[in-house]
């Protein structure tokens, strides 16, 4: 059955043309992956072909090999991961690494000996379209440069071939996951020689460590891969402690180990000998153990995240109750300035008043009349009271006694 079909996986595209044209439509993606609490990354290798053994040759026609990727018969492994991480809402990329890749053709070829004048046509001529593979590239001659080898192909083991692989990783990093963000985290999972881009990405760029929960490995037979950092020395151990590197116990690594006792370096990781002997074979029998490490991992950033906002909505609660006890400081102080001011005016006042009173008594007693005039310092009020004290004496010039009690006053 067709991924899109089960999981609605679509094409990411690679819209760069230094990177190899072979993985068109090999990266695929779920759905709104980028809305997504968490993101697994798969690079692995083409997936196996199941044939019928006729039991007298090992050759094999089209029509009896094929390709099995549903569940039930238990040989793709990276189906069994995307359906474990679909049915966990998580998001899903999933990149196919073909066995050959088409990668950049080198400068003009050198001049053929055979093009010089005088030579014969029929010792000149090479037959058009044939092909040579050395060293894992596969080189063409064609009709239009017969006598040029152009770069074509390259295995999947070829350094070549490696270094276009990790170029996508970067590419798919850069624009399809960095931009976004996974609260519960990342992890990235490589299967046979594409783990080698996976190794590439987490060895060159810090940037991937904020995000990145862990990494996972299968080597049935491939080389294995160290991460390491010429920069940062912290890598290998963060690598050593979140990893797992399942390695076949047919792997050569083992031989080594059981040899010398070699105890291995931090830079390859957590290593688990795994009794699997192929790829497929191996995801699937450990398929449990790294889900549940996944898990466990997961559940730890969701813990993590819930207690670092209660410690912030603790933080804000305190601020907030500070805030409010010393707004009631402040208002309690202000009400007790008043009420001293008020009382300290009241207190002046009575003994000011007091103090008028005597002084007032003992002024009338000595002269007579206006002894409220001596307590006002204002001149001009004085002046004022002055007028009117004399004003009202019966004898004063000007003055005369009209009908009542009224006092008229004319300027003579």
């Amino acid at each position: 059955m067709h991924l899109y079909d089960k999981y609605k996986l679509t094409q990411l595209h690679i819209f760069r043309d230094t990177i190899s044209r072979s993985f068109d439509q090999q990266v695929l993606a779920t759905p709104n992956y980028e809305t997504k609490k968490a993101l697994i990354v798969i690079f692995h290798d083409s997936p196996d072909l199941l044939a019928s053994n006729t039991g007298i040759s090992t050759q094999q026609k089209p029509h009896d090999t094929w390709l099995l990727t549903h569940l039930r018969h238990k040989v793709d492994g990276t189906q069994s991961y995307i359906h474990w991480a679909t049915s966990q809402n998580y998001g899903v990329i999933d990149v196919n690494i073909p066995e050959f890749i088409t990668v950049p053709a080198p400068g003009p070829a050198a001049p053929s000996p055979w093009d010089q004048p005088g030579i014969k046509p029929e010792y000149a001529a090479a037959p058009l379209d044939a092909a040579s593979t050395t060293m894992g590239i596969t080189t063409t001659a064609t009709a239009q440069h017969p006598y040029s080898t152009s770069i074509e192909y390259a295995s999947g083991t070829s350094d070549l071939a490696r270094r276009e692989g990790e170029k996508l990783a970067l590419y798919l990093w850069e624009n399809y996951i960095e931009p976004y963000a996974f609260p519960h985290g990342i992890f990235l999972v490589g299967a046979g020689n594409a783990f080698h881009a996976v190794a590439k990405l987490i060895s060159d760029n810090d940037n991937v460590y904020p995000a990145l929960l862990g990494v996972v490995a299968f080597s049935a037979t491939q080389p294995i891969r160290p991460v390491t950092s010429g920069t940062n020395h912290w890598v290998t151990g963060w690598y050593r402690e979140n990893s797992l590197v399942f390695v076949s116990e047919k792997h050569s690594l083992w031989k080594k180990e059981k040899e010398g006792g070699k105890v291995f370096s931090k830079r390859y990781g957590k290593l688990v000998k795994s009794p699997g002997e192929v790829l497929n074979g191996m995801m699937l029998l450990h398929r449990d153990e790294v889900l549940r490490w996944m898990t466990e991992r997961i559940n730890q950033r969701k813990e993590a995240m819930g207690s670092s906002k209660e410690e912030e909505e603790d933080e804000d609660e305190e601020e907030e109750e500070d805030d409010d006890d010393d707004d009631e400081n402040d208002h309690h102080d202000g009400e007790r300035e008043d009420g001293q001011e008020d009382d300290g005016g009241d207190v002046d006042g009575t003994k000011a008043g007091a103090g008028g009173d005597e002084h007032g008594d003992a002024d009338a007693a000595k002269n007579g009349q206006a002894s409220d005039a001596d307590t006002i310092d204002d001149p001009a009020v004085k002046r004022e009271s002055g007028i009117g004290a004399a004003a009202s004496s019966p004898s004063a010039p000007g003055a005369r006694l009209s009908r009542g009690d009224v006092v008229m006053t004319t300027e003579q």
